[in-house]
């Protein structure tokens, strides 16, 4: 008798196939939030449960589309990171419609961001801290609010994209970077 076969159809462990294996990957965790595991005869595979598909274009943060399938099915904006000065946001993914019913033409998708800056002194400072961001839709941008030496707190207004003829163009891609600089609030991406 071979000692290593021991009953085992499986002599060595990692083999496809091995429910040694296969058991050590449900204990160990490997999937992801809203991950599943399958197994077939040549493997491993790890999937998302709901099914989803991206949307060509662009990818990465504030750019990427994807469907989710529902119902109802509904299209995603990844969302991404906001940040400036010690204040960093992370913005979930935004939910831009329901299949069927997008939004009119013209329809903007933006992010608020909470800006306070820095005063010594009565004196407004460069620099500034973001502390909080929100996102909104509408057929008009909001006005961008600038802090001054006597109301530190500013508003600036960031596009994400905009929807035409029943679909959504991202303005842009990469994580987002705030900056206040004496009298204006400016954004890059990253």
């Amino acid at each position: 008798m071979n000692p290593h076969r021991k009953g085992n159809a499986f002599p060595q462990a990692g083999v496809p196939g091995d429910p040694r294996l296969l058991d050590q990957l449900h204990r160990q965790m490997v999937r992801g939030p809203n991950m599943q595991i399958t197994h077939t005869h040549s493997g491993t595979l790890i999937s998302p449960i709901l099914p989803s598909r991206r949307i060509a274009g662009e990818s990465g943060p504030f750019c990427r589309q994807y469907l989710v399938a529902g119902p109802p099915r509904k299209r995603f904006l990844l969302g991404g990171a906001v940040s400036g000065g010690s204040g960093n946001e992370v913005v979930p993914d935004i939910e831009l419609c329901e299949i069927g019913s997008e939004p009119v033409d013209g329809t903007h998708v933006y992010l608020t961001v909470s800006f306070t800056a820095y005063v010594e002194d009565d004196v407004l400072l460069p620099g500034g801290d973001v502390t909080a961001v929100s996102d909104g839709s509408g057929t008009t941008l909001p006005d961008n609010v600038l802090p001054t030496a006597d109301d530190t707190a500013g508003t600036l207004i960031i596009s994400l994209g905009q929807w035409a003829n029943g679909v959504f163009t991202s303005a842009g891609c990469g994580n987002i970077a705030v900056t206040h600089c004496l009298g204006s609030l400016t954004s890059a991406r990253a």
